[in-house]
């Protein structure tokens, strides 16, 4: 495989827009927890600050994702380090929620008449599709990051991910075939979730100009194609079907917003601010501030009563327990990943030498 300058360094600039994007999350739950949005009437008008802190985050994923599998060794080893990667915190998470419930707090809901089919199918991050209850808020976008993990994974198997310009012709024509059924048959599909992985292969195709296998002419020509496909896709989802949580010009100026928070730190990435450690450090605890975040606003909300005082006691909150479970799960977890994977290496190493010989 041929080196290129990213091969030995890490993608430090991307932990600006990961921490950003974790902020813009927060912010937006902290604001219709505390009732500031309501107030100020423009969350859902205008826009959408955890929308458009997602989209960043997909963005991210779509560039650092092909960079990983590319320096992995396998598809198992990559298989095996995103698994303790998501996974660990997930299920702290998880396992919180089921001790509140089991003390009388339902949390986020009620389990249900179907305890341990929901217990299960949130497990496995498919509670959506089956119509259970959220046990871990915010699980719904990591089901779509490992839905790009696995689409992704299959693409770089059979080396499909190589010729760009069929996969970006061959993506939008999906997105357009799927938009085109939900308008001829006027019913609602999840066109939204559809476009956010869209949004990974836009990240995708940066990450390929980024590295220069790819001309800047070929790069924006497929981009703006997959921009045009999702955008359809959008305006199907957001106008012609009326949403009750957002509206079509909302949602472009939030994906518009992610779109810049990706893209600002990627051009101008050489710059110190991009760089500073502040930035860093939300960066490296965005996965603890994204998940932590719901059960934390919770709590505040119901111990104090004054909205002023439920925001400061979560910004402190959330600072101090992300970066404890940072350290004490997600750190160890990846740890784990790295060295359950350097052992499988090694076992069948062995195991072929002993054939050899």
């Amino acid at each position: 495989m041929k080196k290129h300058a990213m091969e030995n360094q890490r993608l430090d600039f991307l932990d600006f827009s990961r921490g950003i994007a974790a902020l813009l999350v927060f912010v937006s739950h902290a604001g219709a927890s505390t009732g500031y949005f309501s107030k100020l009437g423009y969350r859902y008008e205008w826009v959408d600050f955890g929308q458009a802190g997602i989209i960043t985050f997909f963005f991210v994923s779509g560039f650092v994702i092909p960079w990983s599998l590319e320096h992995s060794k396998s598809l198992r080893s990559f298989a095996i380090r995103r698994i303790f990667r998501l996974y660990p915190l997930f299920v702290c998470l998880l396992g919180l929620s089921l001790v509140l419930q089991m003390f009388g707090v339902p949390y986020p809901m009620p389990l249900g008449n179907q305890p341990m089919a929901t217990v299960m199918s949130n497990l496995f991050m498919v509670w959506e599709p089956l119509r259970h209850t959220d046990l871990v808020l915010g699980s719904w976008t990591l089901t779509i990051e490992i839905v790009w993990y696995a689409a992704f994974g299959l693409l770089f198997h059979f080396g499909l991910q190589r010729d760009l310009r069929a996969l970006a012709i061959a993506t939008a024509t999906l997105f357009i075939g799927v938009a085109t059924v939900s308008l001829v048959m006027d019913i609602r599909l999840p066109l939204g979730r559809l476009g956010m992985l869209g949004v990974c292969l836009l990240g995708y195709y940066c990450y390929k100009l980024h590295i220069r296998q790819i001309g800047r002419r070929d790069a924006l020509t497929w981009m703006a194609l997959l921009v045009a496909s999702i955008l359809f896709m959008l305006w199907t989802a957001f106008s012609h079907h009326r949403s009750q949580t957002s509206n079509f010009p909302t949602v472009l100026i939030s994906w518009s917003i992610g779109l810049v928070l990706f893209c600002v730190p990627l051009i101008f990435r050489q710059y110190r601010f991009f760089q500073m450690p502040v930035f860093m450090r939300f960066g490296r605890h965005s996965y603890s501030i994204y998940l932590a975040h719901p059960p934390i606003l919770f709590f505040c909300r119901h111990a104090f009563t004054e909205p002023a005082v439920s925001l400061l006691c979560s910004i402190v909150m959330l600072l101090g327990i992300s970066a404890l479970l940072f350290r004490f799960v997600e750190a160890p977890g990846i740890q784990a990943g790295k060295f359950l994977d350097r052992a499988l290496a090694s076992r069948h190493s062995l195991r072929y030498r002993q054939k050899e010989t």
